[in-house]
């Protein structure tokens, strides 16, 4: 473990001493108040769009009846298809591909709600001052974590934008947006369907799977709720989502000083080796509780083990 280690520390050293490109990346981002929203989005979409998007947000996630409310806007509820706590939106918007040019994409939009034995007692609001601190809200941190992810070659969404609105002092509610992977399906639902897929398909979804949440642990971030309904499937690719309250070691913002941090993040051997063992355990238990074939939740685990271990 300790030659490995030393391995990822070296390359990963000298990969990221070009901090620059990170944070410039960052600064292509635009921050703005749209209507009662803090925003934080990316320039592929018009401030104009993005105000349409939050209206059509407003209108059906807080709705009960959000899919015939929505049947002839265009937006698909896709609550009843989707694992874990958040409600997803499919909603067809444009954006901006480059200077003079668009395109129309999906945008998947979901509202932050709390998980655990909290949400019976609240499920919808958290607490900070959104407008004083727009980047200590869940929404933005996981907007700039997909960011940075991305940007760093790890395979997760898109990130479009994140909102949050202010509903009382210290308490907020608020949306992230990214942009819609056409072509990937849940790995849960694939794991359903019959008949199965190969068995050196699974072995490959689950390898990659392993092989890019060990590529974020590497980068200081900790997916908390890795399981395999938290994976999306492309052809020859997967997509780790839902980082919500994942634990980071350091700080992802648009000011921050990644440099500095990411040196003691990648010294911090111990980091690695802890996530290590909550990935695999948490992805164990995942899938000791969704899959119902013994063969099937043994390959399942072990070619995780396998990626997380490249």
């Amino acid at each position: 473990m300790t030659s490995q280690s030393s391995k990822i520390t070296k390359e990963q050293t000298n990969t990221l001493k070009c901090t620059e490109s990170t944070l410039e990346a960052s600064s292509r981002y635009y921050q703005d108040q749209i209507g009662m929203f803090e925003c934080v989005y990316n320039p592929k979409i018009t401030k104009e769009n993005l105000k349409i998007l939050l209206n059509n947000c407003k209108s059906t996630t807080c709705s009960e009846n959000a899919s015939s409310s929505s049947e002839n806007s265009g937006i698909i509820d896709a609550a009843a298809t989707s694992t874990g706590r958040n409600r997803i939106l499919i909603i067809p918007t444009f954006i901006n591909l480059k200077e003079g040019s668009g395109s129309d994409i999906d945008a998947v939009i979901r509202k932050g709600q709390r998980g655990g034995l909290l949400s019976k007692l609240n499920r919808n609001y958290f607490f900070t001052n959104p407008v004083t601190y727009p980047e200590s809200t869940r929404m933005w941190q996981e907007f700039y974590l997909l960011n940075f992810l991305r940007g760093r070659g790890v395979w997760v969404p898109e990130p479009l934008f994140a909102a949050v609105k202010s509903l009382a002092p210290g308490i907020y509610t608020g949306y992230l947006g990214t942009i819609h992977l056409s072509g990937t399906k849940n790995f849960l639902d694939i794991l359903t369907e019959n008949p199965l897929p190969s068995i050196d398909s699974i072995c490959n979804t689950a390898f990659l799977t392993g092989r890019e949440a060990k590529k974020a642990l590497s980068l200081g971030i900790l997916h908390s709720d890795l399981h395999i309904g938290n994976i999306l499937v492309g052809k020859g690719s997967v997509y780790l989502i839902d980082f919500d309250k994942s634990h980071l070691s350091i700080q992802i913002s648009r000011n921050c000083d990644i440099s500095k941090q990411f040196e003691k993040t990648v010294a911090n051997i111990s980091f690695i080796e802890k996530g290590e063992k909550s990935l695999l355990n948490r992805w164990v238990r995942s899938v000791e509780k969704r899959v119902v074939l013994a063969d099937i939740r043994s390959v399942l685990i072990k070619s995780f083990k396998a990626g997380l271990e490249t």
